[in-house]
């Protein structure tokens, strides 16, 4: 009743069986002196007369759909040499209530008892490696598993989308949840990890959407990629100190969540770790924390508060980006090193105060905090990269502290609202683009110890009218001031010096005045005819040189206003 292939050798698969009216069958160990070995593709499928099969010997394999749509079957005994399942082999067996899996199976596949709707027992194998996608998927009525002591590793995928799963029992000398382990197992509501475990695979718990209680033993390391996304259900995180790396996204969607605590160990972060948070407004750093790792609050937009410990020394590339639901961040002083991009668009951030102990700042570290008004150039800054300051188009002046004598390139790119810089003396190297789209800038002091200027340097700095350029620059590029008017841009310097001749060459208007640079206030108080300050009055400043408003202020209690913004 069966035929057959062979493998190799003495060994065989069995491809088809031909019975249509028996209830039990037993697999034979050997056909015509031919060892089974394996049970081939859909043998049996769609048997609906099968209600035992018995399969002894050194069986290794059942192939994908074996045993699919068998409906009446109830009973199977599968032998110790098996060692894999494949996909959907049990699917819709709705009449099996009980398997027994040899402890020597290391993998069965996607699928594999999907629809079993009667299934209430089975067991997990001490060798399982790996478990199919959605192997459990259906209204099945298995609610509980114990893991037996001894496995080290939850398979890969062993119960993803197990969505009936109430409680999984897991052992004391576990050391590893695999990936997708318990992906979606919707029906846990808690679960208690052991002491020994060490490590959550890549979304081990990843949609366990009804967990509200875990617990994370101290001892575990590392938290994979997705490892406890759209766990919605969970409301606050213990994660242990012992934890080195977290993943990206590993918390991301985990939407009630209220509190986390931050790992004093941690010194690998994922992007976006909690991203998606919508109710983790605060994160505190704890004391002894030195380094925050790359990406660590990457995207935490709902973030309004992040407390920073005063022992922090450095801030990794990426750490802060993103975070634009933050108001105000107080740096510690003692911070020495600001990776790359790392406090970039936190764009609610108003001002933000850079400790001169910074020593470097890692390239767009500032970059594109649009709301940023208010912010200093550290005194101790001896490295910088490329374009810190970018796109800070709330910035309107700022102070380059003396001892400092390089700009890198793209310091101040597009900081559009930027109308006053003093440099300091000690200032020799303008990077390219320093000041490029800088178009409220109109008036320029270049200390006297620079010596060039390079590509870009001003370039759209539409509404500059003087610089002044010292007789030490003997390089100007060619597209240095691309952009700026040769009918409004005046350029001040000394008689015959390089400067005098390329700007004349260039069309621009030159001079040897001097140029001086003051900022103005301009102040006033609204009263009545009886001579009472009338306060909330609107004043609105106009400066009719520009065309263009400075601004609008408040009168206060006594009817007094001031505006800050002219410059003369």
């Amino acid at each position: 009743c069966f035929t057959y292939e062979v493998i190799s050798g003495k060994d065989i698969r069995l491809l088809s069986y031909s019975e249509t009216d028996r209830s039990v069958v037993a697999v034979p160990a050997q056909i015509d002196g031919y060892t089974v070995r394996e049970l081939a593709e859909n043998l049996f499928s769609g048997h609906s007369e099968l209600e035992k099969v018995y399969i002894t010997g050194a069986v290794t394999k059942l192939g994908s759909n074996a045993f699919r749509d068998c409906s009446s079957l109830r009973e199977i005994v599968l032998p110790g040499s098996l060692t894999e399942i494949g996909d959907h082999a049990f699917r819709d067996c709705s009449s099996l209530t009980q398997l027994e899996l040899p402890d020597g199976l290391k993998t069965y596949g996607s699928g594999s008892f999907a629809g079993c709707v009667n299934l209430e027992c089975i067991n997990y194998p001490l060798s399982l490696e790996h478990g199919g996608n959605r192997a459990f998927e259906g209204d099945v009525k298995l609610t509980r598993i114990e893991v037996p002591t001894g496995v080290k590793k939850l398979a890969d995928d062993a119960f993803s989308y197990s969505a009936n799963f109430q409680e999984i029992v897991l052992p004391e000398g576990l050391e590893e949840i695999g990936s997708c382990a318990l992906y979606e197992c919707t029906g846990l509501t808690e679960l208690s990890l052991p002491s020994t475990l060490w490590k959550l695979n890549q979304s081990a718990l990843n949609g366990c959407s009804g967990l509200t209680e875990l617990t994370i033993p101290e001892g575990l390391a590392e938290i994979g990629d997705h490892a406890l996304a759209n766990c919605t259900g969970l409301t606050e995180l213990q994660l242990p100190e012992s934890i080195t790396a977290i993943g990206r996204w590993a918390m991301t969607g985990c939407t009630g969540l209220t509190s986390v605590s931050y790992p004093v160990g941690l010194t690998s972060a994922g992007d976006q770790i909690f991203a998606g948070c919508t109710n983790l407004k605060s994160m505190v750093v704890p004391e002894g924390v030195t380094s925050l790792p790359d990406n660590v609050f990457m995207e935490c937009a709902d973030f309004t508060e992040i407390r920073l410990p005063s022992t922090l020394k450095s801030i990794g590339a990426s750490a802060l980006y993103g975070c634009s639901g933050l108001s105000a961040l107080s740096l510690p002083e003692g911070l020495e090193n600001v990776g790359e991009s790392a406090l970039a668009k936190c764009t609610g951030l108003a001002e933000l105060h850079l400790p001169d102990s910074i020593t470097t700042l890692g390239r767009w570290a500032v970059a594109d905090c649009a709301g940023l008004a208010s912010v200093n150039y550290p005194a101790g800054l001896t490295s910088a990269g490329y374009g810190i300051f970018t796109g800070c188009t709330k910035l309107k002046s700022i102070t380059v502290p003396e001892s400092v004598t390089a700009l890198p390139d793209n310091v101040f790119c597009d900081a559009s609202s930027l109308r006053t810089i003093s440099l300091p003396s000690t200032l020799e190297v303008i990077g390219e683009s320093a000041f490029s789209g800088c178009s409220s800038l109109r008036k320029m002091l270049l200390p006297s110890n620079v010596t060039e200027m390079k590509s870009w340097t001003f370039m759209n700095c539409s509404a500059l009218e003087h610089i002044w350029v010292g007789e030490k620059v003997v390089v100007i590029a060619a597209d240095a001031f691309s952009g700026c008017g040769t009918d409004t841009l005046v350029f001040h310097g000394v008689e015959s010096s390089y400067v005098q001749t390329w700007a004349q060459e260039k069309g621009y208007t030159f001079t040897t005045d001097d140029l001086e640079i003051k900022d103005a206030v301009l102040q006033g108080q609204v009263v009545l005819e009886s001579g009472e300050g009338l306060s909330g009055v609107c004043v609105s400043v106009y400066d009719c040189s520009q065309l263009k408003s400075l601004g609008e202020v408040y009168t206060d209690e006594q009817g007094l206003w001031i505006n800050e913004e002219a410059e003369i």
